[in-house]
């Protein structure tokens, strides 16, 4: 497991993340990646290992990411108050053995302004646990790692999300096209 990988899993423990159900569509969803095989990369490395994540689009515009565990269905939403460039990443799992994964999902920030691909695993800070809330949203408080915040809300995803995204300017992992 490269260490890209690693540090994915232990920012997604960690430092908490979005949650909720399956919030949009892929009517919802824009192209954003293109289809290929991609290296995932901790954000300004100049490491050249790395798991390589196959990306493909579906029929229905979502995307297919398959990898050394099992498959997610990806959606990139796009932000039009954040710029053309930048999607909601919306990640289900799609296991056969486990289908009542599918029904849930974990958000991220996807940035193409910048020269790779770039995700960044957004932190429930108190100000988005306080949106959440009054949303009739859930936080996961867990005092071995952050808490999780527990969006119900699409539209208040997309708030925060572009809240939040104001303020970052160092994500967490690129995606490099292999081949580039």
């Amino acid at each position: 497991m490269s260490r890209a990988l690693l540090l994915l899993i232990l920012f997604l423990t960690l430092t908490g993340c979005w949650t909720g159900p399956v919030l949009f569509t892929a009517a919802d969803a824009a192209k954003s990646l293109k289809d290929g095989a991609y290296r995932l990369v901790e954000a300004g490395s100049s490491e050249t290992g790395g798991d390589i994540l196959p990306i493909s689009t579906q029929h229905d515009g979502s995307l297919l990411v398959t990898g050394p565990e099992h498959p997610w269905r990806v959606l990139a939403v796009p932000l039009a108050q954040a710029g053309r460039d930048r999607f909601i990443l919306q990640l289900q799992q799609t296991d056969p053995k486990t289908p009542e994964r599918a029904m849930k999902a974990t958000y991220m920030l996807l940035d193409m302004r910048r020269q790779h691909p770039a995700i960044t695993i957004l932190a429930c800070d108190a100000e988005t646990a306080a949106a959440v809330e009054a949303s009739d949203g859930f936080i996961a408080r867990d005092p071995q790692s952050a808490s999780s915040c527990g969006f119900t809300d699409g539209a208040v995803l997309k708030q925060r999300i572009v809240a939040a995204g104001q303020d970052l300017s160092n994500p967490d992992i690129e995606l490099v096209r292999v081949g580039e």
